[in-house]
This record gives structure tokens, C-alpha cells and sequence, in this order.
């Protein structure tokens, strides 16, 4: 099993997919069938005990590890037809949105703030991850492009970043406020001063941050910003910066009186989504922007026609 997931893998990465989630994933599987001396058709038992393996967990990840398995074992079924392809939702389904968390201004500078404060004190790192808060609040970036800014990246005279090769592969330009500018430049001075790096945002040492530390570092900082939750509440995650930039970006057009449609547009472009529909995840229905969808609401029936 294990040289047929690998060799699935070859196909699809090699039509450009990276499967860097569900790669690690399907070996699991595959060692798991080759330790059970699994030897024919796949079958749907199989899968399902596999996907049932972790047991303190919840139905949805069951549900995901099999929507993971999915599309191998259609691959396997046109090598063998008596392959049992499990049916869609068959664990029920693979992801439930989670409400997202919304950040204010106040909790937005709170953060900041509290990076500014990281250890040791005056070095490179706070302002590191200040720098780094500050732009994914201001321009809704994907914490991976950050990640993967380089110097070359930044266009200063024309004030844009370029963000290369992304999710889907897409590219795009990111105009930057004059506000946002400014702070860069603070960082990359007071950075050359202490390192030489290619990548924009590094560590003391002028590597690369590496994913896992700034999320550890950000769960650290977070409390601090939104304070106490409860024992069966979650944290707001880093990602969700990104949500709050695209619902205010929304109300802000939408105080502009610009059309809602066009207003989307705009915010669906800016972050890179391919299509509009991946932009409404993003929109949460905020107490302001329900107050303005009503008086958008009222100004359309007072002009409406009787």
C-alpha cells in the first residue's frame, strides 16, 4: 500500500498539486493497511477503521480523514473495480465553520502592543513580531505569505508588496497604505542593523520565522489582547486577523455607500481568492455591519417605487 500511495502521490504532484496535508496523511494510511497485512481491493471497512483511529477526538476530524482518503481510493478503483469508494458525507461532515473571532481596534493595538513587549527587551524579536501583526491586521495577508516575504518583495517607490506563487499558485500585488510603509521601513532599517537576511521578516539570528514558533508565540500573546476565556471556549486564532480585515474592509465600503456587489469585489481581489465565494467565508455578520446592511436596507425601500 504504501508504494501505491507513493506513487499517487508522484502523479498528483506532479500535475502541480502539493499536498502537503494530505500526503503525510495517505502514508499514515498506507502504513496502517501494510501493518494490518491488508493485501487486494481497498475496501470500505478499511478505510473507516482508519479514519476512526484517533478516538479522543471529534466525528468532524473522522469525517476529514476520510474525505482525505476519498480521492485515492477512486485513483485505486480505476485499477481494480471491485474498490469500494466511500460515499460522500459517510462519517458525516468533514468540516463545520467555526465562528470566527472578530478582532476590535482595541484588541488589534493590544496585540500589538503586547509583541512589543516580547523578550528580550529592545531587541530584534518584538519588533519582529509587531511589524509582523501590523501588516497582517492592515492588509489581511495569509500568515504564509508573510512568511515567505522577501526583501526583493517590497517595491518601495511604488509603496506594493508582491506576493509570488501563493495558495493555487496565484500571484498578486498588494498595495500598502502610506501608514504601512512607514512601519516597514522602521523594520527592515533597525533589522540590517542587526542581521542580513533575503527574507523580510527573520529571527534574531536572520532566518526565516518558522510557522510553528509564531504560532506559538501569537497563542501566547493573544491572552493578553482578548483576556480570559472560558474552559470551553477556544482562543482566537491567527488566521482570524484575516477574517476581521475582509468584514471590515466590507463595512468600511459599505459606509462609503459603495454597491455591496462591487465592495466584495474589491476585498475578494485584494486577497488573492479566486473566486468571490471564497471571499464570503471571510464576511461575519458583526453587529455594525448588520446595522448598515439595515440602513442600506431602509434607503432602498424609502426610494423604491410604490
Amino acid at each position: 500500500m504504501a508504494d501505491l500511495v507513493r506513487d499517487y502521490l508522484a502523479k498528483r504532484r506532479a500535475l502541480g498539486f502539493a499536498l502537503r496535508t494530505q500526503g503525510p496523511q495517505l502514508l499514515q494510511f498506507a502504513r496502517y493497511a501494510d501493518r494490518r497485512g491488508h493485501r487486494g481491493p481497498l475496501t470500505l471497512q478499511l478505510a473507516v477503521r482508519w479514519a476512526r483511529l484517533p478516538k479522543r477526538t471529534s466525528a468532524s476530524w473522522w469525517a476529514h480523514r476520510l474525505k482525505i482518503l476519498r480521492p485515492f481510493i477512486q485513483y485505486r478503483a480505476a485499477f481494480d473495480p471491485r474498490t469500494e469508494i466511500p460515499p460522500r458525507g459517510y462519517l458525516g461532515p468533514g468540516y463545520r465553520r467555526t465562528t470566527p473571532h472578530i478582532y476590535s481596534a482595541t484588541e488589534v493595538a493590544t496585540l500589538i502592543r503586547a509583541a512589543q513587549g516580547l523578550r528580550p527587551p529592545g531587541g530584534l524579536r518584538a519588533l519582529t513580531y509587531a511589524t509582523l501583526l501590523g501588516l497582517l491586521a492592515c492588509t489581511g495577508l495569509r500568515i504564509s505569505e508573510a512568511l515567505r516575504l522577501r526583501q526583493a518583495d517590497v517595491d518601495w517607490p511604488q509603496g506594493v508588496i508582491s506576493i509570488r506563487r501563493s495558495k493555487f499558485k496565484q500571484s498578486r500585488l498588494v498595495p500598502l497604505h502610506p501608514s504601512a510603509l512607514q512601519a516597514l521601513k522602521h523594520y527592515a532599517r533597525i533589522r540590517d542593523q542587526h542581521v542580513k537576511a533575503e527574507h523580510f521578516f527573520v529571527s534574531p539570528r536572520g532566518q526565516p520565522l518558522p510557522y510553528a514558533t509564531v504560532q506559538d508565540t501569537f497563542r501566547r500573546l493573544v491572552q493578553s489582547a482578548v483576556g480570559n476565556v472560558g474552559p470551553r471556549q477556544r482562543l482566537p486564532r491567527l488566521h482570524e486577523i484575516r477574517h476581521t480585515f475582509a468584514t471590515r474592509q466590507l463595512l468600511r465600503q459599505s459606509d462609503a455607500r459603495a454597491c455591496p456587489d462591487s465592495a466584495a469585489l474589491l476585498v475578494s481581489v485584494y486577497l488573492g481568492h479566486r473566486r468571490i465565494t471564497d471571499t464570503y467565508w471571510y464576511f461575519s455578520g458583526t453587529p455594525e455591519l448588520f446595522a448598515q446592511v439595515g440602513r442600506t436596507f431602509e434607503r432602498f425601500a424609502h426610494n423604491a417605487p410604490p
